[in-house]
């Protein structure tokens, strides 16, 4: 790593610190100490602090607690050279910051992304204590991330914070993906009953349709399944229909045939903290799933991370009556239920507001521009496409082009 060398913590008072743990970025100008976690023995030591600053941080997320970070670490697709790249910043001895991410070498350039379940489709931003994601915070925590490192991927910021500011003002070749994310918030209605009775007649009336035409098939449940063999059962079920929708779509998601993948949601399902925990949300008819979703949990709200539903039972719209049961169980425990990014139509039918998010591809070296030119050219052209092409001429477009792909060997 360039510009430092493994050193003792420096300034900081616990005993469990003292490791040749971090690489020193030095001082912010605000009192405020940045540091570079380079290595498992330095993560494992920051825990202590990281679950404090989660209990401070009321808003965290499940995907940004120390647990889902080592899970996401220990759990990953293996490659040659992987380092952890964790930002972290300090105020004497509490930890005000931290940004995780995995180092690792694609030719010649580095490349930095956030440390994920593997699906890399987390929200991106810092875990930031309150009243701590000031800009001069955010900009040091960018410059001691991107020393040293050619290119960096950063998914679904949201847009307008003060760390996603940094990067759009940072001298670098970037390109920038907004993106809607959809949610049912908490604040829409008194309660469940209110916020049902708002939305369309025809929305309602079909929920009610076909609730009673599934339940003639037999008995209809809504589950959370908490005990080990209940969650491991559920998560085969949720990849099988994955893998067989992506096969019936004959569309291509690695994340969902690797062995990783199982181990890591198994793992996740275990792990509880004062955060949250992982969400397993079942729709069963007769004890058996016809539709699932894999969520997770925090203080704040539900997050919807992949969903499925059997084919078979299509005609009775299981997804809908799963989400209309979440939004339910959401709403007795005061939490809103964020359906995330990726516009689709029934998010927009459910959804009560909705937000901005942006991912960054950014080249932050002249190595990394010189890498990088060719993949934004690329880039630049598909959102051109996108943005002026009729929907059925860009669905013709791509399956030639996969087509050509597949006939050529690529």
């Amino acid at each position: 790593m360039s510009g430092g060398s493994y050193s003792l913590w420096r300034g900081l008072t616990r005993d469990v610190f003292v490791a040749p743990a971090a690489v020193s970025a030095g001082e912010t100008g605000s009192g405020t100490c940045v540091q570079l976690i380079a290595d498992v023995g330095a993560l494992r030591a920051l825990e202590p602090a990281w679950r404090e600053l989660e209990q401070r941080a009321v808003d965290c997320h499940f995907t940004q607690s120390f647990d889902w970070c080592r899970l996401g670490w220990e759990e990953r697709v293996f490659e040659t050279g992987d380092k952890l790249h964790v930002a972290t910043v300090w105020r004497a001895d509490e930890l005000i910051a931290v940004w995780p991410f995995i180092q690792r070498r694609r030719g010649a350039v580095l490349r930095i992304d956030p440390v994920s379940c593997g699906l890399n489709e987390e929200y991106g931003d810092p875990l930031f204590a309150p009243g701590e994601d000031t800009p001069e915070t955010c900009a040091a925590l960018l410059r001691a991330l991107t020393s040293g490192i050619d290119i960096m991927h950063v998914p679904f910021l949201r847009d307008g914070s003060n760390i996603q500011k940094a990067i759009q003002a940072r001298k670098a070749l970037k390109f920038a993906v907004p993106i809607d994310a959809f949610a049912i918030d908490r604040q829409t209605a008194a309660n469940f009953d209110a916020l049902i009775a708002g939305y369309p007649k025809k929305l309602r009336v079909n929920l009610r349709s076909a609730r009673k035409r599934l339940g003639e098939l037999g008995e209809v449940s809504f589950e959370l399944p908490d005990g080990a063999r209940d969650q491991s059962e559920t998560i085969d079920w949720i990849l099988q229909q994955k893998r067989a929708w992506l096969q019936r779509k004959d569309k291509s998601r690695d994340w969902f045939l690797k062995e990783e993948t199982q181990q890591f949601l198994q793992r996740a399902a275990a792990a509880r903290n004062v955060v949250g925990r992982l969400g397993l949300f079942v729709l069963k008819l007769d004890g058996t799933p016809v539709a699932a979703v894999v969520s997770t949990i925090d203080r704040r709200r539900i997050e919807m991370h992949v969903t499925t539903f059997d084919p078979a039972y299509a005609r009775f719209s299981p997804g809908m009556l799963l989400i209309e049961d979440m939004a339910r169980w959401c709403f007795e425990r005061n939490l809103s239920f964020d359906m995330r990014t990726l516009k689709a139509d029934y998010k927009e039918r459910w959804a009560t507001s909705s937000s901005k998010r942006v991912s960054y591809f950014a080249a932050v070296s002249a190595r990394g521009m010189a890498h990088f030119a060719p993949d934004l050219v690329k880039f630049t052209l598909i959102s051109w496409l996108e943005a002026h092409l009729q929907p059925r001429y860009l669905t013709w477009l791509k399956t030639s082009i996969k087509r050509f792909l597949h006939l050529v060997g690529r």
